[in-house]
């Protein structure tokens, strides 16, 4: 690979997809989702995307994607940890020796999303755990992605993506090992922390929303641009109206259309549960996106198809 393509009007779509696995540390506070629930919301998003002919990436927890049987068959990858991720998985293992499995596995949502053929089926780690450097080892690391690998969902996926648990980045540089070419990289200052609520806040009250620039790469790892979370419709973020919210993301498609740069939104599945209206709300960025994408103005890649293009050359690209 002799270098990054020339840059294009890019709208990119993407999905947090982890069940009770991204409340692991606060299920208290949140409470537990329901499996039925959360297949019922991927379905509905499915239906939505075919329908506008738009392209989005699923970013799944391998053990989300799972069947309670084939985790049964695989309890080494639960167990076989350091200390960092023992502490990150006691909250699930607790529930799974108890046989509360609701919210934990729904195969049927990553099996819909493969189904139709038109997304991509990215990873959002093995069990969540955030791969911050300093918090785990690399071990810990490599056990988590190699635990990706080890489930069915992802057995026969040469290339994935990846979405960092918490969107913390660590250890990018050791992602080409395990054969992912690309991260959706993060707005915190610093990459090993979390974008606060005030930054998702900010972007949503901020009336001059600008698309952002195409990212580059480690080595075979390309750095997909960061976007914007869409507005979780609960609480007081509930108050916002779609209309301003929709306008915000219209602003900044014609501004991905005018400087060549991209638009990124992304979510999560369970948002579209506890959140008002979510639907409506997707729909009508949707609705601003989907013309420009069919007449050629917007390019409308799954974060797979991004990075492969946007890797910089080296030893092993």
């Amino acid at each position: 690979m002799t270098g990054v393509p020339a840059a294009r009007p890019t709208f990119i779509l993407s999905f947090d997809c982890e069940g009770n696995w991204g409340m692991m540390d606060h299920l208290a506070q949140h409470g537990r989702l329901a499996s039925a629930d959360l297949v019922a919301a991927y379905e509905r998003l499915l239906v939505l995307l075919e329908r506008r002919q738009v392209r989005a990436t699923f970013a799944f927890v391998g053990a989300f994607a799972m069947s309670e049987e084939e985790a049964r068959a695989n309890l080494p990858l639960f167990t076989e940890t350091g200390p960092r991720a023992r502490r990150w998985l006691a909250p699930f293992m607790e529930d799974f020796q108890a046989r509360r499995t609701d919210g934990w596995f729904a195969p049927a949502a990553a099996a819909a999303v493969r189904r139709r053929g038109l997304h991509e089926l990215g990873s959002h780690g093995f069990s969540h755990l955030p791969l911050v450097e300093g918090d785990i080892s690399v071990q810990d690391f490599d056990h988590e992605l190699a635990g990706v690998r080890k489930t069915s969902a992802f057995a026969g996926e040469k290339e994935l993506t990846l979405v960092y648990p918490r969107n913390q980045i660590g250890y990018a540089r050791e992602l080409g090992r395990h054969g992912f070419v690309g991260y959706r990289d993060t707005l915190a200052v610093q990459k090993h922390q979390r974008s606060s609520r005030w930054r998702h806040l900010f972007d949503e009250a901020n009336p001059f929303p600008a698309s952002q620039e195409h990212a580059g790469g480690d080595d075979a790892v390309a750095r997909i641009p960061a976007g914007r979370m869409l507005n979780w419709r609960s609480g007081a973020r509930a108050a916002i109206p779609i209309a301003w919210t929709a306008r915000l993301w219209r602003k900044t498609l014609d501004d991905a259309v005018r400087t060549c740069g991209t638009a990124h939104v992304w979510s999560h599945p369970h948002n579209f549960i506890t959140g008002r209206d979510m639907f409506d709300l997707l729909d009508s960025v949707l609705k601003a996106a989907a013309p420009r994408i069919h007449a050629g103005e917007l390019w409308n890649p799954t974060m797979r198809e991004y990075a492969l293009p946007h890797r910089k050359a080296g030893p092993s690209a």
